[in-house]
């Protein structure tokens, strides 16, 4: 029994880790991808959405949106438009500075929500997260290299927009944790469709995709965002968070910028200063900090 037992939770967090390894490619994937970043969201997030839609129906988990309380609709409004935001600032980030360093700003999104939360769920903040914080912070600031580049550097437009990432992901989630009532999987599929067509007129307004060679190998790359970056990735992501323990999947989420200050150094040969690589442990070593049990009951 306890074999099974092992096996099959070993099994859950070996999926999870591949899930996270699935999103910790995301920067390559857009790097390599020549279109810009609202109407890549538009295509990724649509593509998303009939990818779960498509797959729920196939294993008999159809979503029913009629089922929704209307009375959250707005919230999911809200949260799918988070979502738009947070991809195309993510996206641009990338755009503007290295993998490793977007990644990093973003990640400084579960801080952000640490700080919120005395506001918006009257949670209290310990002294332990306060300093974890205060490490990320700090860690973000030599990340982001202001302190060799200043202000003006060369990379700051897309610390920016990481850290702009970084809040509406942090808001979206905050949303969502209103909204927990929803089931998640129609939740999420709706989001998506949301989030797609929320991104249409940003992507009208500012963009153009005149010039754009529409080869085989990027409506590949971008069927591959949409449907494993975004589709598949959800999938294996709700199959398996529910499975696990709060802390075990918030400590294995790290595999996401660990893969990709990885893969920025092995595929895009993007190299971190000492500087840099200081700033990276602190926010990564600051985030499993705030997982690790503590001794007192907070």
């Amino acid at each position: 029994m306890k074999t099974g037992k092992f096996s099959s939770e070993g099994k859950t967090k070996l999926i999870f880790a591949f899930d996270m390894f699935i999103y910790g490619t995301i920067g390559v994937f857009r790097r390599m991808i020549p279109l810009p970043s609202a109407f890549l969201v538009v295509m990724r997030n649509l593509i998303g959405f009939l990818f779960l839609f498509a797959a729920g129906s196939l294993i008999g988990q159809k979503p029913d949106f009629k089922k929704i309380d209307r009375r959250r609709l707005p919230l999911i409004v809200c949260v799918g438009i988070c979502i738009a935001l947070q991809c195309i600032f993510l996206f641009e980030a990338y755009d503007r500075t290295t993998v490793s360093t977007a990644v990093l700003c973003y990640y400084m999104a579960p801080f952000i929500i640490i700080m919120l939360s005395p506001i918006v769920f009257k949670e209290r903040i310990t002294g332990r997260k306060l300093i974890c914080v205060g490490a990320a912070v700090f860690g973000m600031v030599l990340v982001s290299g202001v302190l060799r580049e200043g202000l003006s550097g060369a990379s700051f437009g897309g610390v920016l927009f990481g850290l702009g990432a970084a809040v509406f992901y942090a808001v979206g989630t905050m949303l969502n944790k209103v909204a927990s009532d929803v089931d998640n999987t129609s939740r999420t599929i709706l989001q998506l469709l949301i989030s797609g067509i929320a991104a249409i007129p940003y992507s009208l307004l500012t963009e153009s995709i005149k010039g754009v060679n529409w080869d085989i190998s990027l409506i590949i790359m971008v069927l591959i965002m949409g449907a494993v970056h975004t589709g598949f990735a959800n999938l294996l992501f709700f199959y398996s968070i529910g499975k696990l323990k709060a802390q075990t999947g918030a400590l294995f989420t790290l595999f996401d910028p660990i893969v990709s200050i990885i893969l920025s150094a092995l595929l895009l040969h993007e190299r971190m200063g000492g500087i840099e690589i200081i700033g990276a442990i602190l926010i990564i070593g600051a985030a499993l900090a705030i997982e690790l049990p503590s001794k007192q009951k907070e």
